[in-house]
């Protein structure tokens, strides 16, 4: 199941170091309502890159548990 990007946006909040992603944020909360899906894939696969953040929850848990689950 993909997430969309609402869903992308809290899980980065739920999964990154408290400062890189902005809290409560209105122009952050702009940007990602009003950026055309493509822009925010693109954004969201190079802020992920850049900073060294897993994509989803299956890639998060494959990193940390990997053959256990």
């Amino acid at each position: 199941m993909s997430m969309n990007r609402f869903e992308k946006v809290e899980f980065l909040h739920e999964s990154c170091a408290e400062g890189i992603v902005p809290d409560n944020s209105i122009l952050f909360d702009a940007l990602v309502q009003w950026m055309p899906e493509s822009e925010f894939e693109e954004f969201y696969d190079n802020f992920c890159q850049v900073h060294d953040i897993h994509k989803t929850n299956e890639e998060l848990d494959a990193a940390m548990f990997g053959d256990i689950i």
